[in-house]
């Protein structure tokens, strides 16, 4: 089964309710239906990125996209200015 297969499986059983677990090098991952971006709010699925230092709330998830744009860049600032500071 190749990647896109997959995913639409995956998808298929979210759409019928289930919550499905994916295993990655020996690594339970849950794939809900449930996880929404603190940030932008579109739904995550798989695990999400930790957006601290933009949301400090241990439940928090941010999409890839977003942890790419806007909490990575969050986080050199904040280092840089612990530097200079």
């Amino acid at each position: 089964m190749n990647k896109a297969e997959t995913i639409k499986m995956m998808d298929d059983a979210l759409e019928k309710g289930y919550d499905v677990e994916v295993t990655i090098n020996g690594e339970v991952y849950e794939y809900k239906d449930d996880k929404v971006c603190c940030i932008c709010g579109r739904k995550i699925r798989v695990w999400g990125n930790d957006p601290w230092p933009l949301n400090t709330d241990e439940d928090a998830v941010c999409c890839d996209e977003c942890d790419m744009s806007v909490v990575l860049a969050a986080r050199i600032r904040k280092m840089r200015y612990e530097v200079n500071n």
